[in-house]
């Protein structure tokens, strides 16, 4: 049994919900630049993803040690993937994720978290998204 499951008491169809909560922070915020603003993607991601009571969490690349900071969000699909979304990856120039660059989220497992990690961190990481999900603002290396 998938334990995010559970956690959905509002039987909320995520993926709708996260495309929802996209098309509203990209309204509010239509006129910013995605360059250095992760921070204010990811902090409008988050209150837009809670009142449509989706479980996510904001993660920072520092915490685990990478030599660049940013922040995007993760919400668990399941135990073993997640959706992975960032607004400003677009900022990074690089081809690796085009749905991620089109749609603003991607769904991920830990292999392409890592690379994910290693082109937004500028460095490579060994963690899994249960590990990145679940560590609260405190450092894993």
């Amino acid at each position: 049994m998938n334990v995010y499951d559970l956690l959905n008491l509002g039987n909320v169809d995520k993926e709708q919900g996260i495309k929802d909560a996209i098309s509203e922070v990209k309204e509010a915020l239509k006129d910013l630049n995605t360059d250095a603003t992760c921070k204010i993607y990811s902090g409008y991601i988050t209150d837009a993803l809670r009142r449509k009571h989706i479980l996510n969490r904001i993660i920072t690349t520092d915490d685990f040690g990478c030599s660049y900071s940013h922040q995007f969000n993760l919400v668990p699909k399941d135990e073993k993937t997640y959706y992975l979304i960032d607004l400003t990856y677009e900022q990074f120039h690089r081809e690796e994720f085009p749905n991620l660059k089109e749609n603003g989220y991607m769904i991920v497992e830990d292999d392409s978290f890592r690379t994910y990690l290693e082109i937004t961190g500028a460095t490579s990481v060994n963690i899994t998204l249960k590990d990145a999900f679940s560590t609260e603002t405190g450092k894993v290396r």
